[in-house]
């Protein structure tokens, strides 16, 4: 999606290029549609992307969210995907399809053999640390390697640092500025702390606990305001520790073994969750439009937020995953919907 806009946030520097790691090739792998298990000999094409420079006239900024957007100087176009973005797109429905004439081509002579990476390709790609030492992952098993791994199979090679030469879209002449394609992974903007209350009766006596979740250290809790427990981790559904996105009034978490309600959110948290609350549902009524134009959608569960009409009880979590519903599905009709 595209939009004037005059006012521009925070420009990404140029000179921000780090090593590629196997972390940013996996999410720009799932971000391109690629199958790990099944493609992984199509992991070059997002190695490539990882790394695509910008072409000339366009710039990178980070909005007040802290996530990143695109500008192009010559017509003033704002986008928040890369521009290179189609490019690749077509690159990997190009190798797939070469890949599906193969074994046509396979079949019609009697093979039984079904759609499989190819042959010659290995799971393992080598990287660079941020010293210069040499190392390999294994996009299959996870396992890393100090050392180039063997072939597999006679006639295997290993992926050779991910630099296999890439056709670049036409407007990428000399001298584009190589601002690192994985600069726009920006993690999102979470705040310092988020801090809640949660109150319980117990033998006829109120009782207060004050809940406080850091995202780089973990939960403390302040029971009876003179006792208090650090928790590295508060578990959720499922298992999964619990992140800034989790939290809101009216969550009900498991602290120190004993059910627990988020009751109450202090000003900055409901700010914080409010702000990040309205940037989601924009995003998802948005890409709600864009389906409507293929599909029929079905009208969303209401409220998304709790029962509560404290501020900060919306569940940003559930409108994070309804998010990722709507993306899944409009991405059967438009494959090039940012799915990040």
């Amino acid at each position: 999606m595209e939009e004037d806009n005059n006012e521009l946030g925070e420009q990404v520097r140029e000179d921000m290029e780090l090593p590629v790691t196997p972390e940013e090739v996996i999410e720009m792998a799932d971000y391109l549609g690629i199958n790990l298990k099944t493609e992984y000999d199509l992991l070059w094409v997002a190695r490539q992307a990882v790394t695509a420079p910008l072409p000339s006239e366009w710039l990178q900024y980070l909005d007040d969210n802290g996530f990143p957007y695109f500008y192009c100087e010559g017509t003033g176009k704002m986008s928040r995907q890369h521009p290179s973005d189609r490019f690749f797109l077509e690159l990997i429905k190009e190798e797939r399809q070469l890949k599906w004439q193969r074994l046509t081509a396979l079949q019609a002579q009697g093979a039984t053999t079904g759609l499989a990476p190819d042959s010659t390709k290995t799971p393992w790609m080598g990287f660079v640390t941020e010293e210069g030492s040499e190392y390999w992952y294994n996009f299959l098993t996870g396992q890393t390697s100090a050392e180039e791994p063997p072939p597999l199979e006679a006639g295997q090679t290993v992926n050779d640092f991910g630099l296999k030469k890439v056709p670049q879209p036409a407007s990428y002449a000399a001298g584009t500025k190589a601002t690192p394609r994985s600069a726009r992974k920006t993690i999102p903007h979470v705040p310092e702390l988020l801090a809640f209350k949660s109150w319980y009766n117990e033998r006829g006596e109120k009782h207060y606990m004050d809940i406080i979740f850091k995202p780089q250290e973990g939960f403390h809790i302040i029971v009876q305001k003179d006792i208090a427990f650090d928790l590295p981790e508060v578990l959720g559904p499922g298992g999964k520790p619990l992140e800034c996105w989790d939290l809101y009034v009216g969550a009900k978490l498991n602290v120190l073994g004993k059910p627990t309600i988020l009751k109450q959110a202090d000003c900055q948290t409901g700010e914080w969750i409010e702000k990040h609350a309205k940037r989601l549902k924009k995003e998802r009524d948005e890409l709600e439009g864009r389906l409507r134009k293929f599909s029929m959608v079905a009208e969303r569960p209401r409220p998304m937020n709790s029962t509560s009409k404290a501020k900060g009880s919306v569940n940003l979590r559930a409108i994070m995953e309804e998010i990722g519903r709507v993306r899944k599905k409009l991405c059967e009709y438009d494959p090039t919907v940012l799915l990040v």
